[in-house]
C-alpha cells in the first residue's frame, strides 16, 4: 500500500484534557487494522472520506490523540505513516517510553496527565 506524503507526530490524550475537538484525532481499531481519523468538524463536513470517521461507530476501541507539544515526557509522542487508506501502517515512538500504538488504542495504557495539565485546565474553567 502506497503511504501518504503527510505524516503525523500526535501523542495519546485523556478525556478530561483540555482540548479542542477540532485539534483531536482518533485512532481506531477495524478489520483494516488501526486507522485515523480527524475530528476537525469542518473537514468532516467538507472532505468526509479524508476526515475518515465512517468506521468509527463500528469501533470496538478508539483513543484520542493531538499534534505533540514540544517538550512532552508524560506520554509517548508517535509519528505515524498512514497510507492511501488511512490505515496506520508504520509508526515511531519518537519520545517517552515505548508502549505499542494497538496498547493505547485498546486502552491498555491510560495518559496520566500531570499535574501542571491539571492546574492549566482549572485556571480555563474559571
Amino acid at each position: 500500500m502506497k503511504k501518504l506524503e503527510k505524516t503525523y507526530l500526535i501523542m495519546p490524550i485523556d478525556e478530561s484534557e483540555d482540548y479542542a475537538v477540532s485539534d483531536m484525532y482518533a485512532l481506531y481499531t477495524s478489520d483494516r487494522g488501526i486507522e485515523i481519523g480527524i475530528l476537525d468538524p469542518e473537514l468532516i463536513l467538507d472532505l468526509p472520506l479524508l476526515a475518515n470517521i465512517s468506521g468509527m461507530e463500528d469501533a470496538d476501541d478508539i483513543a484520542l490523540f493531538v499534534d505533540a507539544k514540544d517538550g512532552v515526557d508524560d506520554r509517548p509522542v508517535y509519528k505515524i505513516y498512514p497510507e492511501l487508506n488511512r490505515t496506520v501502517g508504520v509508526y515511531e515512538v519518537v519520545t517517552g517510553d515505548y508502549v505499542p500504538l494497538i496498547d493505547v488504542v485498546k486502552g491498555k495504557y491510560k495518559v496520566k496527565p500531570s499535574k501542571e495539565d491539571d492546574v492549566i485546565s482549572s485556571e480555563k474553567t474559571l
